[in-house]
């Protein structure tokens, strides 16, 4: 028996429209030369592959005019169990597309969510690194700032340590030279009261008179000049103590400012290495995430490419899924209804 093995849909096609002529041509034939059982046979499945537009079924019928009942029936159980196998195969194949496209569906929005969760992280990653750069950057500026500080401060110490040791130079010389000068005075004046003193007692002596103190006055004046000269002495000392005493202070005072800024300017640098070597290990990790991300882009097409694949492959077959089968299933009723017939016409 010569088969043409055509699924649904092919019917189309000339050679199917020929097929069922030639189908009608023999069953006019056959309602004159056989009986009514199979005439109705060759009627149903020639009327149901039209219908159904399944050319197996209008060829079995062609097969009926030919070939003996027992062949028919034999071709009519085979064709039933491929149907019937059709009918299996595409229900898997409805499942498993159905499958498939929960599958990739779930791999979709698992994919998605890694790559926004990436995205997120890319974005933070950013951020720290460019807060970490704008910290560094200050630190950077503050301690430049106060390396300039202490090296003014260490400048001006320094002319104040020159001014204090030009004042104190010139005090002690001021005291050394009225010190002299008192000394002088001293002698002057000793000599001077001693003759005088002399003087007296010779006159005193040849008259028998008291002497009188007429130059009084010019030795007080003598006193006042070397007291004046002790006063200046006495000031130059106090200028010279007042002088040391604000070297001193000056100099503890910079001494704290250079140790604490000092202090400062290490702890600021120390904080500038380890921001430093966070930011190249922040950037290290945005690196890796960026990578991680692109993977995540490239299997999200590799997805969508396979889900278009999957809608090539399975939307005709789903979308006329309930037609099919319940064509199949017409066409597998009009087979068992045709063996029907054959076999009570043979009874």
């Amino acid at each position: 028996m010569r088969t043409i093995d055509l699924t649904l849909g092919d019917t189309s096609r000339p050679q199917a429209h020929n097929v069922f002529g030639k189908t009608l041509s023999f069953l006019q034939v056959g309602r004159d030369n056989e009986g009514a059982a199979k005439a109705s046979a060759l009627s149903l499945l020639a009327e149901v592959g039209e219908k159904q537009r399944d050319a197996r079924l209008a060829t079995l019928a062609l097969t009926m005019k030919l070939d003996t009942f027992e062949k028919v029936k034999k071709a009519i159980d085979e064709m039933r169990v491929a149907l019937k196998q059709e009918q299996e195969a595409e229900k898997k194949k409805k499942d498993w597309c159905t499958s498939q496209f929960q599958k990739k569906k779930l791999e979709t929005q698992e994919k998605t969510h890694e790559e926004q969760t990436k995205i997120a992280e890319m974005e933070s990653l950013h951020s720290s690194v460019s807060q970490l750069a704008g910290d560094i950057k200050l630190l950077e500026d503050e301690v430049s700032e106060m390396n300039k500080q202490l090296q003014v401060a260490g400048q001006n110490r320094e002319k104040e340590n020159k001014e204090f040791q030009k004042v104190v130079g010139e005090q002690r010389t001021t005291q050394v030279l009225l010190k002299e000068a008192m000394a002088s005075l001293k002698s002057v004046y000793a000599k001077e009261a001693a003759f005088l003193q002399e003087s007296t007692s010779k006159v005193a002596g040849v008259h028998g008179e008291e002497p009188e103190f007429k130059d009084f006055k010019q030795q007080s004046g003598s006193y006042g000049v070397l007291g004046m000269l002790q006063q200046l002495i006495a000031d130059s000392k106090a200028m010279e103590v007042e002088a040391t005493h604000a070297e001193s202070t000056a100099q503890e005072d910079y001494e704290a400012f250079t140790k604490g800024t000092t202090a400062s300017v290490e702890a600021k640098t120390k904080d500038i290495t380890d921001k430093d070597a966070d930011k190249g290990a922040t950037e290290a990790s945005l690196v890796e995430a960026r990578q991680s991300k692109e993977g995540l882009t490239a299997e999200l097409e590799n997805l969508a490419t396979a889900v278009a694949e999957l809608h090539d492959e399975c939307d005709y077959m789903m979308q006329n899924f309930d037609a099919r089968q319940s064509a199949r299933g017409d066409e597998m009723e009009a087979l068992q209804q045709a063996k029907s017939m054959l076999s009570g016409a043979k009874a």
